[in-house]
């Protein structure tokens, strides 16, 4: 209520760029949410699952693009969250765009963001995971502009993780990765040569046919290199508040979409590998449906934003009280029973 009535309300009007910023330095300093850890987290038995062979305590983790540089860890722990995604992580220090590079979509529940892949740089990145205090599993989120690039921070970051994820969709690429199977293939065969952990691949999101098949295709050769997959990454599209003219669309707006591509490829590819979920998801009736159609996790990032600190507590709730009502007892029943 304190940040529903107040908080939430003074932090809005700040720009989104200064929310972001001011929200990871309050967050970087840990003690605060750890001394009020067991109030602000919710733990259900029944939520706890696994991917990729990593065992989670719930499946709502945190995506990419909100804590660039790990240095905000131990507060997502504390938050309740039951995994995080960091980074994107490049192999060297990149400013990114210049201010303003987000801009909310309040009236839509949505984000567009322009931040342009910023990173403080493997090295630096790595100097926080050696410090870092967590215990609950971090997927490391690559980037990178080269094969080279990618391998490096792959290399660096493996033994900090317990799961790559390999973003080769972001909007800053401008779709240079995924234009042709051919390139995005000689990718995968050499990073998975590197890393020893598990990895996702993030795919681009789609909207009409021409795309749908591109992006389902891009699924299936993900699996069949033995790569599982985040479906899916924010979408391009032109905005006039971002300093470049563009950016990538989160948030509700995302959810229908969302919600139609991991059925889609739970029943038209009768779901061969690991698949975790992204885009638009709000409630735990949101992450219910996914895990539903054959997600295996749910990845937030616009919801954390918008519903607060607690989005994690209230997500997770709110997940076992749609479970109780359907009469499912664990998350493994409950993945893919709405499309079996």
């Amino acid at each position: 209520m304190i940040y529903d009535d107040i908080l939430g309300p003074l932090l809005f009007h700040l720009s989104p760029d200064a929310c972001h910023e001011l929200s990871l330095k309050v967050f970087e300093r840990r003690l605060p949410f750890k001394m009020l850890g067991r109030a602000l987290r919710y733990d259900d038995d029944r939520l706890h699952t696994r991917l990729l062979g990593v065992t989670l305590a719930s499946p709502i983790g945190l995506s990419a693009g909100y804590d660039k540089d790990a240095v905000a860890l131990g507060a997502m722990e504390d938050l309740g969250f039951g995994f995080v995604v960091f980074g994107s992580v490049l192999g060297r220090a990149y400013p990114g765009n210049r201010w303003p590079r987000m801009v909310r979509k309040t009236n839509q529940g949505g984000l567009v963001n322009a931040m342009g892949l910023n990173s403080a740089g493997v090295e630096a990145v790595v100097h926080r995971l050696r410090r870092a205090r967590v215990k609950m599993p971090l997927i490391g989120s690559v980037a990178g502009y080269t094969v080279e690039e990618y391998t490096k921070v792959i290399s660096l970051l493996n033994p900090f993780v317990e799961i790559l994820e390999i973003n080769t969709s972001s909007p800053t690429f401008k779709g240079s990765w995924n234009e042709r199977l051919d390139r995005l293939e000689g990718l995968l065969a050499k990073v998975k040569t590197v890393g020893s952990r598990p990895m996702l691949v993030k795919v681009p999101p789609y909207d009409g046919k021409e795309d749908h098949d591109a992006v389902l295709e891009i699924i299936q050769l993900c699996w069949r290199e033995g790569f599982g997959v985040t479906a899916s990454n924010t979408r391009m599209v032109k905005e006039r508040g971002t300093s470049v003219g563009y950016g990538g669309l989160s948030g509700l707006p995302l959810n229908c979409s969302t919600k139609r591509m991991v059925k889609d490829v739970s029943v038209e590819l009768r779901k061969k590998g690991p698949l975790v979920a992204c885009g638009g998801i709000f409630t735990g009736r949101d992450v219910f449906e996914l895990i539903g159609c054959g997600a295996d996790a749910c990845e937030v990032f616009t919801s954390f934003v918008y519903r607060g600190p607690l989005a994690a507590r209230k997500i997770k709730t709110e997940l076992a009280e749609e479970m109780s009502r359907k009469g499912f007892r664990s998350i493994e029943d409950l993945k893919g029973a709405l499309v079996r």
